[in-house]
């Protein structure tokens, strides 16, 4: 496995970033609707790049393994990356698991707790209830995980005439097929209108821009020198059409179409995988507080992603009750420099004392 990269966090932390400022904005309402089409709605993308990164060091760590055993996975490398991925994501997960259904429980005393929250269930099949509603894309990447090692140990002992084939190619490709099944099946049987509700928060419809970051991940180190000297053009091309995609997402005529319901999400994946010969090979920024910045906001990503929306609707709520009117103004811009504060300064707590020890446990 090759070392940490640093253009990789720059990306992380943008795409952290883009959620914050998406889910921030409900502070300033009403918000115009030019602004909120032309920069609200395409930032709530913002977990998008999440997908395909997390599918490209997939492939990192499996194309490793794949090497070192002459082109098998055993059922040993799927169990120690099952193991390394659950105690890196499982414990942050059930401790705002835990803290949202608390909160939960004060504020709405009629709250009751969906139990497929504890099996990343929630929103499987199906959109997940009006709770804790970030951890959606959390269970789409949990069963990504836990399917593509499990099919790239099985490609060898089912089918033998696969054993030729990289494992993580053909696991991979399943996948994304699966996806596209599983959204065709969806179409036929339910009446869907726009890009926003099921077509991006379902899992199982979900988890081909996964693998489409774990097969151009594949291709990438199957072609390395050419993915690195093509990296710009790669990239500009990627951001043409993560722009353009942007734009039409913005029509709901364009949204209602039955092919672009069928191929936008992975389409706006495999353009977000033309940025990643871009990033991966990015060099360290040479100013120390600007690499920290970038680095310390990846490491925390997590912590942040999970925490930040509950830290959002704290202040809110508070706020509300002393008098506050939530609309554009310095009080409203005070208000979001210390969520932002908290929401970090919470984040690097938890990562150093609660979600760090847990790691070492993967090694």
């Amino acid at each position: 496995m090759e070392g940490r990269s640093f253009g990789l966090d720059v990306l992380r932390t943008v795409s952290v970033w883009m959620v914050m400022i998406s889910h921030v904005s409900y502070w300033c309402e009403p918000v115009p609707s030019g602004i909120y089409y032309s920069v609200i709605k395409p930032l709530l993308l913002g977990v998008e790049p999440f997908f395909v990164l997390g599918g490209f060091l997939a492939a990192i760590s499996f194309q490793s393994v794949i090497e070192k055993n002459n082109g098998v996975v055993y059922a040993s490398d799927g169990r120690a990356y099952i193991k390394r991925r659950w105690l890196r994501t499982f414990p942050n997960y059930f401790l705002f698991l835990l803290v949202y259904s608390l909160a939960f429980y004060v504020v709405k005393p009629d709250f009751s707790f969906d139990i497929t929250y504890l099996f990343f269930a929630q929103n499987l099949y199906w959109l997940s209830p009006n709770f804790f509603s970030i951890s959606w894309s959390l269970a789409t990447q949990e069963w990504f995980y836990l399917l593509l090692p499990f099919l790239m140990i099985a490609v060898g002992f089912v089918v033998p005439a696969l054993k030729k084939i990289n494992p993580l190619l053909v696991a991979a490709t399943a996948l994304i097929i699966f996806s596209f099944c599983g959204r065709y099946f969806y179409l036929e049987q339910n009446i869907v209108l726009d890009l926003e509700g099921e077509l991006r928060r379902i899992a199982l419809l979900r988890l081909d821009s996964v693998g489409i970051g774990v097969l151009f991940g594949y291709f990438y180190f199957s072609k390395k020198e050419y993915f690195i000297k093509n990296a710009i053009i790669l990239f500009f091309i990627g951001c043409v059409l993560v722009v353009s995609l942007s734009y039409l997402r913005r029509n709901d005529s364009f949204n209602s179409l039955y092919w672009v319901q069928m191929l936008f999400y992975p389409l706006f994946s495999l353009s977000i995988a033309l940025w990643m010969p871009f990033f991966y090979n990015m060099p360290r920024d040479s100013t120390p507080f600007v690499a920290r910045v970038f680095e310390n906001t990846s490491k925390w990503s997590y912590s942040i992603y999970l925490s930040h929306v509950l830290f959002l609707d704290a202040i809110y709520i508070v706020g509300k009750k002393m008098g506050i009117v939530f609309e554009a103004g310095w009080l409203i811009y005070c208000l979001i420099a210390l969520w932002v504060f908290v929401t970090y300064m919470a984040s690097a707590l938890i990562y150093r004392y609660f979600e760090k020890p847990w790691l070492k446990y993967g090694k």
